[in-house]
């Protein structure tokens, strides 16, 4: 019975058309059984793999295993741990010690993880999210969108802002520049 809706009363009275809703399967336990109605694959799309993004996809598929989630970060890693980049900077710990998660971690839990995808654009009539990785464009189609994109750096519009030498610091690979 994947990917049905099931019907369930919501008083102790016989069923009539107005007493029905219709809920996933993974939200709610069917008191009888009553008409099956096919449904096709939720799609939900999460932007952003930071902590808030990780524990939706995670959340997600806990309570919902057959709701098909994909993770996009324009990151080329799974989740680290952003309070330990000043420490990575300074050479008390290692690349590794920064990763919460290994990288098949979401392949295990059914989650489809695109890394090095920038978001370009949201289609919200369409219902469909663009994004670049390398030169290829990817669209994805989506029922529910989550935006996890977090915070980044504001440059000042002041001279010297583009000069060599001056760097923003939001993700690792930023860190990892800084420290060459």
């Amino acid at each position: 019975l994947k990917n049905f809706f099931f019907v369930f009363r919501r008083t102790p009275y016989p069923v009539r058309r107005t007493d029905v809703c219709f809920l996933p399967e993974c939200l709610t336990k069917p008191t009888k059984e009553y008409t099956i109605k096919p449904m096709k694959t939720t799609n939900v799309v999460i932007i952003g793999a930071s902590i808030a993004g990780h524990s939706v996809a995670v959340g997600i598929k806990e309570k919902c295993p057959d709701v098909s989630v994909t993770l996009v970060t324009q990151e080329n890693c799974a989740l680290y741990d952003r309070r330990k980049l000043f420490a990575f900077l300074c050479g008390d710990a290692k690349e590794k010690d920064l990763m919460v998660v290994n990288a098949d971690f979401y392949e295990k839990r059914g989650i489809k993880f695109l890394k090095d995808h920038k978001v370009s654009s949201i289609g919200a009539v369409r219902r469909q999210v663009s994004c670049r990785h390398k030169d290829a464009r990817v669209a994805l189609d989506y029922d529910y969108l989550v935006i996890c994109s977090g915070r980044s750096t504001v440059m000042p519009e002041i001279e010297g802002i583009h000069k060599e030498g001056v760097y923003q610091l939001n993700s690792l690979a930023d860190y990892k520049t800084l420290k060459t």
